[in-house]
């Protein structure tokens, strides 16, 4: 997994919180 996919996935989740 690219790490650009976990950072733009992680900041979902922040954002989703």
């Amino acid at each position: 997994m690219p790490k650009t996919l976990t950072a733009t996935r992680n900041r979902h989740t922040h954002t989703l919180l």
